[in-house]
């Protein structure tokens, strides 16, 4: 079976990474696909977020099943549709989560045209607060590489300590 698991990515954390892992021990394909959305302002590089993801996927020891695209202008479930992912891997980490994603599987419903399933998966405790936003906002601030140690793969706080020495 196929599932494709999408985000922006911006950057990959443990807790997108713990959502890969559990995906890519479930299904026989994992898709990764960075949703690139044009109105939306990235602070990482399409081309490094694709590298990062690669990375990180390695880092942690679960790429043999998994294969990296990306989205653009495009509804994640014709995306899905088109390409035969059965299923869409969504990562819940808090109610709101439940509720945006909630909302989403029934507008793909509407949207399709051949039934895709969705799948949520949590990611352990320790990991439901962490959000790339939040990632991002450690960065530069007094010991925040060993804070972000904690929330990223080495590839990623080491792309950032680059972004910090220019």
């Amino acid at each position: 079976m196929k599932a494709i698991y999408a985000g922006s990515f911006d950057p990959i954390t443990h807790g997108h990474l713990s959502i890969i892992r559990s995906a890519s021990e479930i299904f026989e394909e994992l898709h990764v696909v960075i949703a690139k959305n044009v109105d939306k302002k990235y602070s990482i590089s399409l081309e490094d977020r694709e590298r990062l993801i690669r990375e990180s996927i390695d880092e942690i020891g679960c790429g043999e099943n998994c294969t990296i695209g990306v989205i653009e202008n495009d509804f994640l479930v014709s995306y899905a549709q088109e390409h035969d992912y059965e299923i869409i891997v969504r990562g819940l980490r808090n109610q709101q989560d439940f509720i945006s994603e909630k909302g989403m599987k029934h507008i793909n419903d509407d949207i399709s045209n051949r039934h895709v399933n969705t799948m949520y998966l949590i990611p352990p405790r320790e990991l439901c607060e962490v959000s790339s936003s939040m990632v991002r906002g450690l960065i530069g601030f007094n010991d925040w590489e060993r804070v972000a140690r904690k929330y990223v793969t080495a590839s990623v706080l080491n792309y950032y300590k680059k972004l910090m020495d220019k």
